[in-house]
């Protein structure tokens, strides 16, 4: 039996731009280029290079959508909360709207 991986590692920088949220138990693997503004999805395995102002998610990692694609997709989940109500009334209100 040959010994392929004893002792044997690979090594490369990882760069992870400004602004990048990085989802709970995601993998980077050596190499990997995530550009700026972007949202990696929990549980990913990226390996690659990445644009700018995207969403990445799977394994492996691709491109989900941009970022303003992304917003306009979930605009209607989002809440402003006002001062002059509880928070959670405003909430539980939102979301039966759902």
């Amino acid at each position: 039996m040959l010994d392929v991986y004893s002792k044997k590692s690979t090594f490369s920088p990882i760069f992870i731009g400004n602004n990048v949220f990085i989802g709970i138990c995601s993998i980077m693997m050596p190499g990997t280029k995530i550009g700026d503004n972007s949202i990696v999805a929990a549980g990913s395995v990226v390996k690659g290079d990445f644009p700018d102002d995207v969403v990445i998610g799977g394994n492996p990692a691709r491109v989900i959508s941009s970022l303003d694609e992304y917003y306009t997709k979930n605009l209607p989940r989002v809440l402003s909360v006002t001062k002059n109500r509880s928070r959670r009334e405003q909430i539980i209100e939102h979301v039966s709207e759902l």
